[in-house]
C-alpha cells in the first residue's frame, strides 16, 4: 500500500510535467507522422480521382470519336494537372494501358468490339513518341511534399523547445525543493548546534592567527561577518556556516553577499557540508556583477593549517 501511495503522491506532484510530456509526444506524433501521412493520403486520393476521370474521358473519346489522336491524350493529362494542381504520375502510354484494361473488363461490350477498341488503342500507342514512355518528373518539393517537410521540421523544433522547457522547469523545481528542505533542516540544526558552531569558528580563527602574514582584526559588529583578517595587503571577510547534515541554503549565502556589497575586500563563505544549486548560482551571479569577490570554501577541519594556507595563497594570487 505504501508503494501505491508513493506512486500516487509522485503523480500528483508531477501532474503538470506529465501533461507537458504527453503534449510533447503528441506534437511529435502529429507533426512527424500523422500530418505527413494525412497529406500523402490527400495526394493519393487526388491521383486516383484524376486517373479515374482520365480513363473515363479517354474511353468515351476512343469509343465515339474516330478522329481522336494521341496528342489529345497529352492535352487531357495537362488539363488535369492544372485543375488539381498536382503532378499526374503516369505518362500517356501508361494511361492507355489503363483504358485498354477497362475496355477488356467491360462485359457489356461484345468481344469483337473489345478487340477492335484494343487494336485502336495499340495504334494510338504506336503513334506516341518514345519519350512519352517515360514517366513525368515528379517535383520533390511539390506543395504537399513541402508541407510534409515543414510540418515534420516544425514539430521537431517545437518538441526540442518543449523538452528543454520541461527539463529546465524540472531542474528549477528540484532546486526549489532542495532549497525548502535545506531551510527546514538548517533551522533545526542551527537551533541545536550553537556551541558546535562557535567552536568551529574559534578553531578557524586560531588557525588563521597561526599563519604567517595573517593578521586577525577586531571582530566587526555586524551579523554575518564572523572573522575579519588581512593577508598580503588584502582584507578578508569571513562568514562561517557550520551545520550538522543539511546543505547551505540560498538565503544564508544571500545575507553574506548583501554585506559584501558594503565592503571592499574578499569574501570567504566557509561551510562544512554542501551548497544547494541555487546558492552556488547566487554566488556566481554576484561575482559577475560585483567589484568584490566571494569564494565559497568547504572546510571540514578548521585546524587543517596547511590546507587553509594553500587556499589563501591560491585566492590571493588569483585576485
Amino acid at each position: 500500500m505504501n508503494i501505491v501511495k508513493d506512486i500516487w503522491n509522485w503523480i500528483l506532484r508531477n501532474v503538470s510535467n506529465l501533461i507537458g510530456f504527453l503534449g510533447l509526444i503528441a506534437t511529435i506524433y502529429f507533426g512527424a507522422f500523422y500530418i505527413p501521412d494525412y497529406l500523402e493520403e490527400i495526394k493519393s486520393e487526388k491521383i486516383r480521382t484524376i486517373n479515374k476521370e482520365l480513363v473515363r474521358t479517354t474511353k468515351e473519346l476512343i469509343f465515339n470519336d474516330t478522329t481522336f489522336e494521341a496528342v489529345d491524350i497529352k492535352v487531357l493529362i495537362d488539363s488535369k494537372k492544372i485543375t488539381y494542381g498536382i503532378e499526374y504520375p503516369f505518362n500517356a502510354i501508361q494511361l492507355l494501358f489503363f483504358v485498354q484494361e477497362s475496355f477488356m473488363e467491360d462485359s457489356y461490350l461484345p468481344l469483337s468490339r473489345r478487340k477492335e477498341l484494343f487494336d485502336k488503342i495499340e495504334l494510338l500507342k504506336s503513334n506516341l513518341k518514345v519519350n512519352d514512355n517515360r514517366p513525368p518528373k515528379s517535383s520533390f518539393l511539390g506543395t504537399l511534399d513541402l508541407l510534409s517537410i515543414l510540418s515534420a521540421s516544425l514539430s521537431v523544433i517545437i518538441a526540442i523547445i518543449a523538452f528543454i522547457s520541461l527539463y529546465r522547469k524540472r531542474q528549477l523545481e528540484k532546486a526549489k525543493e532542495e532549497e525548502l528542505t535545506t531551510l527546514e533542516e538548517q533551522a533545526i540544526n542551527e537551533s541545536s548546534s550553537f556551541d558546535r558552531h562557535r567552536k568551529f569558528e574559534s578553531n578557524l580563527t586560531e588557525t588563521l592567527s597561526s599563519i604567517e602574514g595573517v593578521k586577525v582584526l577586531s571582530k566587526i559588529q555586524r551579523t554575518g561577518i564572523d572573522i575579519c583578517f588581512t593577508f598580503r595587503d588584502r582584507t578578508f571577510y569571513v562568514e562561517v556556516k557550520n551545520l550538522n547534515r543539511s546543505k547551505v541554503a540560498q538565503s544564508s549565502v544571500a545575507n553574506f553577499l548583501l554585506l559584501m556589497n558594503e565592503y571592499e575586500g574578499i569574501g570567504l563563505f566557509v561551510y562544512n557540508t554542501e551548497l544547494t544549486q541555487m546558492a552556488k548560482k547566487r554566488i556566481n551571479e554576484f561575482n559577475k556583477f560585483s567589484t568584490s569577490m566571494v569564494y565559497p570554501i568547504r572546510v571540514q577541519n578548521p585546524k587543517d593549517k596547511r590546507r587553509i594556507l594553500n587556499l589563501l595563497e591560491t585566492i590571493s594570487s588569483s585576485t
